[in-house]
């Protein structure tokens, strides 16, 4: 949303539009105009009406995660023209792209130029990528799973790690499970994750010996807000797991 306009001489919106109120109120003011998003906003305002308009918006990219398929649909729908997906990392650079399709499964996607890829044919595997724009001239893991259907194009297939976007930020599984242990309360803790309009996380957590009186006592439902509540002095909100469950040991 600024090395485009910067590389290209085009002038640019310096207000981060947070509510669809505030984007609607500028792109109407500045007229046809290209928006660069995020899933998460894109998710938030498909519900409002504002991408049918194209005197409003010529295109729209987005970049940070994969668009939901609802998410997707809805503007390809409202548009007759679908987002542009952009598929990358901070330790990546831009790798490819791709407009979701109607009615083909998972819409593939397309090395940008100049990028390599490489991911296994047979199945989902490892996805490695070359490229001028990584910290290497080697091949360096995506830490995603993809598989290669022909040369340069792709599927992705989820993660081969325990990190995941939310909200397009990224969560180690393994880090916050471990947070969770350091709580007094609890002596295990699993996460897992929910499918759903919008992916979230979901813990099972045991309380120890030191919880079990007051799990008695205030019941599972406030048991964990407290130690959900005992999470957000180390991570954001929009990251802490939505929905769980406490119990004491067998």
């Amino acid at each position: 949303r600024i090395l485009w306009p910067v590389w290209t001489g085009r002038p640019f919106y310096t207000t981060t539009c947070t509510q669809p109120f505030e984007f609607k109120a500028a792109a109407e003011r500045f007229g046809l105009c290209v928006m660069a998003s995020s899933p998460a906003f894109l998710s938030r305002i498909t519900d409002y009406g504002m991408f049918g308009s194209r005197d409003l918006f010529r295109a729209i990219f987005s970049s940070g995660a994969p668009l939901t398929e609802s998410t997707a649909e809805k503007i390809a729908r409202e548009r007759d023209d679908s987002a542009i997906e952009v598929y990358g990392s901070t330790e990546t650079g831009g790798i490819a792209w791709r407009n979701w399709k109607p009615g083909v499964g998972q819409t593939p996607w397309h090395a940008l130029q100049g990028v390599e890829v490489d991911a296994p044919a047979s199945a989902p595997g490892l996805l490695r990528v070359r490229s001028p724009w990584t910290w290497q001239a080697d091949w360096v893991s995506t830490g995603d799973l993809g598989q290669q259907l022909q040369p340069r194009h792709f599927l992705l297939c989820g993660r081969a790690d325990d990190v995941l976007k939310m909200q397009d930020k990224r969560v180690t599984l393994a880090e916050m499970e471990s947070r969770l242990l350091t709580q007094e309360l609890v002596s295990e803790a699993r996460l897992l994750i929910l499918e759903g309009k919008r992916t979230s996380i979901g813990a099972v957590v045991v309380v120890g010996s030191t919880g079990r009186g007051s799990l008695s006592q205030t019941g599972g439902l406030k048991m964990g807000n407290v130690v959900r509540g005992n999470l957000r002095a180390w991570d954001e909100p929009v990251r802490l797991p939505r929905k769980g469950g406490v119990r004491g040991r067998l």
